[in-house]
């Protein structure tokens, strides 16, 4: 009787032994996007006594290319190492964040933007934070760890939940009225939000204005810089728009003005020399030399 009871834990043991094998073999497949939960030492070594070749801060994605024993092979902006898997989670804190409550017009007008978002509305939001100077990198529309950080920075600063998350709530803050910039004074700021319904006026800058510009440069009636600044050659362009489609003369790119100028550029070939407008709801394709970028990215 024992030897049959001996005999059954044995194959239980067995079997279990199997299993966990199996899930563990499931767990480990290699490479995954984890995330710091709290400061975190990547060392050159598999040891806590090993040399400490940078501190990542909480709440960033990483790459993670393998394990040895309780450390994880790490890699995080160009730099490679090993890091405690305890100060590692699986699931983006970020996507657990709590909205702050905001209006339904408020939560139409703006779409929420996290790590690892791309696209013309990043875009946007990398300008504006530039404008606050709480983001000093490139303007790429990549929505990586540098942007998390300017958009935590900028939170922190204006007693929003500090979860990197550029949600509508946010969003609101940054565009419209007052904030607080990084050095602590209140103002608010020229960049435009992307949205059908923004009014581009004389000192408005950001992505719509330089659509507007390439779309009056399509008329041939701007031929000044595609710098996404609404200065005076922009206005003049606007006004001479205006005039041509009997439209209020006032230079200011309200609706009536950007219906009317979409009707015309979509009608109207571009010429040789101007680059084709593109729709504000699109992303454009990035510029320059630098190389395919992958998730996480640095931004």
């Amino acid at each position: 009787m024992n030897a049959n009871r001996t005999k059954r834990a044995i194959v239980w043991l067995t079997c279990a032994a199997l299993m966990l094998s199996m899930l563990s073999a499931f767990a480990t497949s290699y490479p995954f996007v984890g995330y710091t939960t709290d400061d975190l030492r990547l060392r050159k070594r598999p040891s806590t006594s090993a040399e400490v070749l940078l501190v990542i801060p909480a709440r960033e994605a990483l790459i993670i290319s393998g394990a040895d024993g309780n450390f994880y092979i790490v890699e995080y902006e160009g730099h490679s190492g090993y890091a405690m898997k305890s100060f590692i989670s699986l699931t983006n804190p970020t996507s657990l964040a709590t909205p702050v409550p905001v209006s339904a017009q408020t939560a139409s007008r703006y779409v929420q933007l996290t790590s690892g978002d791309t696209g013309q509305l990043v875009r946007a939001l990398q300008q504006a934070l530039k404008e606050l100077n709480y983001y000093d990198g490139a303007i790429d529309g990549k929505f990586g760890s540098g942007t998390l950080r300017a958009v935590r920075s900028f939170q922190q600063r204006n007693s929003l939940p500090a979860n990197g998350v550029a949600d509508p709530a946010t969003q609101e803050r940054l565009f419209e009225g007052q904030s607080v910039n990084a050095f602590g004074r209140q103002t608010g700021i020229q960049t435009l939000p992307i949205g059908d319904d923004v009014i581009m006026r004389p000192g408005s800058r950001g992505e719509l204005v330089l659509a507007l510009q390439q779309q009056l440069q399509a008329l041939g009636l701007y031929r000044g810089a595609l710098d996404g600044r609404y200065g005076s050659g922009t206005e003049a362009a606007v006004k001479a728009f205006q005039r041509d489609n009997r439209l209020r003369v006032d230079g200011i790119a309200g609706k009536n003005t950007r219906q009317a100028l979409a009707a015309k550029s979509s009608q109207a070939p571009a010429p040789d020399n101007a680059p084709a407008a593109p729709k504000v709801t699109q992303s454009p394709a990035f510029q320059g030399e630098e190389p395919e970028a992958t998730y996480p990215y640095t931004t």
